[in-house]
């Protein structure tokens, strides 16, 4: 079994991709610690795996549960070491996703390269990929920022890396996000901003990247996002965000909370000589209103100021 004497700290895990990655890490050997709001259904959930799991509750949205969640982590098992992995496959067909977004679901997993959504068990198996421990030091790494480079054909011996590194460098790296894009123009020019909106703000009005996608990550606070075919959500400090760009409608980035700043990075790709952005206007908001999803219960008050 890969993961033998490995622990995996899941959180989510209680439903959907974070209950198959749960699954399928525990029957590779795994001590499992899944995490979710829900005690009740955690527990159930923990106890219907074959292998060593166990529920802690924690609720990732309440910063006192995460710090809670972090202090045990760190003192039981810091001093071994650990790897963090972030996965973000996009559409994926749960049972919890297809409830909330319905016929979007299939029509966003139409847009990708892939044709479809996918599946929990394709996205478990590129989890644990990620955690094998051999993947710590191969020297290739599908689907991550980095690769080792293949040794020079010119020199007979490798040269030894300096002294001066810390052998540790290859797991500073966190992986935050990975997509796959509909599209990236070419010869495309890249932008990077860093935008910051005080307590309260309403964000920049509707508008579009025309000719290119565009990549965040909040730095600060908590934005209100909003896409054209996606319900509201909220995108917190530390987490990635992204948008495929052309024709869709980005409705809303405004600061969700009335008593913080919100502050985010984004790098945008377009086509040289056109606008990075653009604004839709009250004609074309009007005539696209049925592909606007509606709010969720937790975010519709949050929406109404945006």
């Amino acid at each position: 079994m890969e993961l033998a004497e490995q622990t995996a700290l899941i959180t989510g895990g209680t439903a959907g991709i974070g209950l198959a990655c749960a699954e399928l890490l525990a029957r590779e050997g795994a001590s499992v610690i899944s995490t979710g709001r829900d005690e009740q259904r955690g527990k159930s959930a923990a106890a219907g795996i074959d292998g060593r799991v166990r529920f802690v509750q924690a609720d990732l949205s309440d910063i006192e549960s995460v710090e809670s969640l972090i202090r045990t982590w760190a003192a039981e098992f810091g001093a071994r070491g650990v790897r963090v992995n972030s996965v973000a496959p996009g559409p994926a067909k749960t049972e919890g996703v297809e409830a909330e977004w319905g016929e979007g679901n299939e029509e966003l997993g139409r847009a990708l390269p892939l044709g479809r959504t996918a599946e929990p068990e394709e996205i478990t198996h590129a989890v644990l990929f990620l955690a094998s421990p051999g993947q710590a030091s191969s020297p290739v790494q599908p689907c991550t920022p980095m690769a080792a480079a293949a040794p020079s054909e010119t020199h007979e011996e490798e040269r030894p890396m300096s002294k001066k590194y810390d052998a540790q460098w290859e797991n500073a790296l966190t992986v935050v996000q990975e997509v796959s894009p509909p599209f990236i123009p070419e010869g495309a020019q890249a932008m990077t901003v860093v935008i910051d909106y005080p307590p309260g703000s309403a964000g920049a009005p509707p508008h579009r990247h025309p000719s290119g996608p565009a990549f965040g990550y909040m730095l600060e606070g908590e934005m209100l996002f909003e896409l054209e075919g996606s319900p509201p959500r909220v995108i917190r400090a530390g987490e990635a965000f992204w948008e495929p760009g052309g024709d869709v409608i980005h409705y809303s980035d405004g600061n969700n909370r009335e008593d913080m700043r919100c502050r985010f990075t984004v790098t945008m790709l377009c086509v040289p000589g056109r606008p990075m952005l653009t604004l839709v206007d009250d004609d074309e908001l009007a005539a696209r209103k049925h592909l606007r999803v509606p709010a969720e219960s937790g975010t519709a008050e949050s929406l109404e100021k945006a």
